[in-house]
């Protein structure tokens, strides 16, 4: 895939380990990674991991049946590459791509994308190229160059101000007819009642320690990608009701248990079931799927965990 640059939109040449441009500006090459943007320490390295589809029969039923955030976004994702019009894609670019995913390449030539260097090296070991880059900024790619774009938990991550220029650079270098698949975390009623106890815990639990400085509703995300363009084809909203009992523990075994007696007493219940991880992988298996019965009959508004597949018209 050609590179083009950020500043001047002309194409850049490689030369001793750079990428020059005409304008002037030059980008430097690391382990075979251009790169376009300072290194944030807050993320370098930190979702590094890579994911690879298990073959035991253990992992694929975890994958198969298992409500937890991770397993329903691999099979909504695998979904989403499985129904694309004409089969194999020509190019695919996954953004915030962390440490890789196998079940990209599987369906055509992929280009992950992170702010984190660490990451894209482990990242080399799936994608075919990987570019160290701040999606804030304008993409190093020409116009309508990918046939499908992923964007796994990213947009909680910036800003208000940062979602359209963002948005409008995916619109610009999808093909026409290419898709995009969102995922992220939303505004949800759990959101809503750590933000009514304690609006200074929920930046500090909630926000901060993850970088989720852009959690908005649900239905303001929707309308963001349809003003930029797109046409929704498939959408899933996820823990309406309840969170899992990991992640209930991570954002409120802290503080807000002085602050809320229901809250102390739930958290005593599941810290009790976390002393036997068999059984509190059982009651997260009951909860999830008695959670998915009742989010029918719920508004999209009130997830907190939001899948959406985009085509550009």
């Amino acid at each position: 895939m050609n590179f083009i640059c950020p500043k001047s939109r002309h194409l850049l040449q490689e030369k001793d380990n750079l990428l020059i441009c005409q304008c002037g500006a030059s980008y430097q090459i690391i382990d075979g990674i251009p790169i376009f943007s300072e290194i944030d320490p807050f993320y370098e390295g930190v979702w590094k991991e890579g994911f690879r589809d298990p073959h035991d029969f253990a992992g694929r039923i975890y994958l198969a049946l298992s409500m937890d955030t991770w397993p329903r976004r691999y099979r909504f994702i695998r979904k989403c590459l499985h129904g694309v019009p004409g089969g194999l894609l020509v190019n695919i670019l996954d953004i915030g791509c962390g440490g890789g995913n196998d079940i990209f390449p599987k369906k055509g030539k992929t280009v992950g994308c992170d702010i984190s260097l660490a990451s894209l090296r482990k990242a080399k070991e799936y994608y075919s190229q990987c570019v160290q880059m701040d999606i804030t900024k304008p993409f190093p790619f020409e116009s309508e160059t990918l046939s499908f774009i992923s964007c796994v938990e990213v947009l909680e991550h910036l800003s208000g101000q940062s979602k359209g220029p963002f948005l409008k650079e995916i619109h610009r270098v999808l093909t026409r007819g290419g898709r995009a698949v969102f995922t992220f975390q939303a505004v949800g009623w759990c959101h809503k009642f750590a933000r009514i106890l304690s609006e200074e815990y929920y930046k500090k639990y909630f926000v901060e320690p993850f970088g989720h400085i852009g959690l908005e509703y649900s239905t303001q995300a929707k309308k963001r990608l349809k003003d930029q363009g797109f046409r929704i084809v498939a959408l899933q909203k996820h823990f309406s009701l309840i969170f899992p009992t990991g992640m209930l523990l991570q954002y409120f075994d802290n503080e807000y248990r002085k602050r809320s007696f229901l809250i102390d007493i739930v958290l005593r219940f599941i810290v009790l079931f976390s002393r036997f991880p068999r059984l509190a992988e059982g009651f997260n298996f009951i909860i999830g799927h008695t959670q998915g019965i009742l989010e029918i009959f719920l508004p999209f508004n009130a997830g907190s965990n939001i899948f959406i597949l985009c085509e550009k018209k």
